[in-house]
């Protein structure tokens, strides 16, 4: 309970790197907790701490469980993006990119795999009109 405490501090705090620590012994504690290790990859991406294999395997674990998961399917498509498979994370998100507005996670994640591919002109426009309604 007290780490998740300070991981909701550092989130308030907007503190990757503390949210990053905090995840990574709430996993510790807690492996087959789903919702732990897809905070645990997305901060190990984020913050690029970590064993990149473990985090892309964690990411890929809860993806392949679940694939309806948009914070999942994000998450993961955002660590493929880390590691420099970013035509991997499009291929992922597509299915899912109209859904951007319910789905923050999927917003943030389509947007770092545009910025790492060599988007069309409608990708890029489409990213333009995220950034101008966000």
């Amino acid at each position: 309970m007290a780490l998740g405490t300070l991981a909701r501090l550092y989130q308030v705090q907007r503190d990757a790197l503390g949210q990053y620590k905090a995840f990574s012994r709430l996993n510790g504690l807690r492996p087959a907790d789903r919702n732990i290790a897809n905070n645990f990859a997305y901060f190990g991406a984020l913050t690029d701490q970590g064993s990149q294999e473990r985090i892309r395997r964690l990411a890929e674990e809860n993806f392949s469980h679940e694939p309806g998961s948009l914070a999942y399917r994000a998450t993961y498509a955002f660590v493929l993006v880390w590691s420099g498979q970013a035509s991997r994370a499009m291929a992922l998100l597509e299915p899912v990119a109209h859904d951007w507005r319910k789905s923050p996670a999927v917003a943030f994640a389509y947007g770092a795999t545009l910025a790492n591919l060599d988007a069309s002109p409608r990708q890029r426009r489409c990213l333009i009109r995220w950034i101008r309604e966000a």
